[in-house]
């Protein structure tokens, strides 16, 4: 089952264990990242860089999910998006969690970033990773954690 990274890393602090994010890109990798989380019995965060097809490895994240590996808590995460554009593609796709590099992303500053993209597209719950993580999407920010992630619902 596809879920925000924030219950898989509360779950984690909690019970003090790590979890792992491979990189991902294709069916055998989304596959073998899921069979090995079952086998342990263990949430998983699923890692893709931009560079790779990002709509087709959530695609394929996605029927997994669903249709092989209900019982494992994962999150699909874009890691490392370099623009906002990139990420707004991520969640248009199905992604549950992005990390934008505002460094790179950001070079005029946040407010001036983030208010044009203030009213891109979000579905669902996604959780936004970053040195300063901000809405990409009309949401409420309703959960922040102490490693500088946040929840976004739009519904």
């Amino acid at each position: 089952m596809l879920v925000t990274m924030n219950p898989i890393l509360e779950g984690a602090r909690e019970r003090r264990y790590g979890i792992a994010a491979p990189g991902v890109n294709d069916m055998q990798t989304v596959n073998a990242v899921f069979e090995a989380a079952r086998e342990l019995r263990a949430p998983i965060i699923l890692d893709c860089v931009e560079m790779n097809d990002i709509e087709a490895v959530a695609d394929i994240t996605r029927f997994l999910a669903v249709t092989r590996y209900p019982e494992v808590p994962a999150a699909l995460n874009l890691d490392h998006g370099r623009s906002f554009d990139v990420c707004a593609k991520a969640i248009r796709a199905g992604f549950t969690s992005v990390m934008i590099d505002c460094i790179v992303s950001c070079p005029r500053g946040v407010t001036e970033t983030v208010v044009p993209t203030a009213n891109g597209p979000c579905s669902s719950k996604l959780s936004l990773f970053g040195p300063m993580a901000v809405p990409l999407c009309r949401s409420t920010m309703a959960d922040h954690t102490a490693h500088g992630a946040a929840e976004v619902d739009d519904a």
